[in-house]
C-alpha cells in the first residue's frame, strides 16, 4: 500500500478529497462531469455488490446456526436465526423469503412471551 493510501485512511472523513476534487489541488484539469458521475456510480454499485455479498453469505452461516439450533431443539437461537435471516433475506432483495421468515420470526417470539 502506497504512503498516500495509507495517509488518506488516517485522515478524517471530512478532510478526505473525492478524487475529483484532488485533481483540482494539484493542478492538473479535472475530469468532465460525465466521467465524475461515473465514478460516484461505479463507486456505489461497488458498496452495493459488497453488501449484498455480505448478506448472502450471512444468510449461508445463519442457515447452518439454524439447523444447529433445530437439532438442540433451542427455540429462542431458532427464533433468534429467524429474525437475523429475515435482514439478511431483505439485503439481498430476496423480500418474499424476508417477509415469510420475519412473520416465522414474530411467531417464535410469541410462543416464548418475548414480544
Amino acid at each position: 500500500m502506497s504512503a498516500g493510501k495509507r495517509q488518506a485512511r488516517r485522515l478524517p472523513r471530512s478532510r478526505r478529497r473525492h478524487p475529483v476534487q484532488a485533481h483540482s489541488s494539484v493542478g492538473i484539469h479535472p475530469p468532465d462531469e460525465a466521467i465524475a458521475r461515473r465514478v460516484a456510480q461505479l463507486e456505489t454499485s461497488l458498496a452495493d455488490g459488497f453488501a449484498a455479498a455480505t448478506a448472502k453469505r450471512m444468510a449461508e452461516v445463519l442457515h447452518d446456526a439454524e439447523a444447529d439450533a433445530h437439532v438442540l431443539g433451542d427455540r429462542n437461537r431458532l427464533g433468534r436465526a429467524a429474525a437475523y435471516l429475515t435482514e439478511a433475506f431483505r439485503e439481498t432483495g430476496d423480500l418474499d423469503r424476508s417477509r415469510a421468515t420475519g412473520e416465522r420470526a414474530i411467531v417464535m417470539a410469541a410462543d416464548l412471551g418475548d414480544v
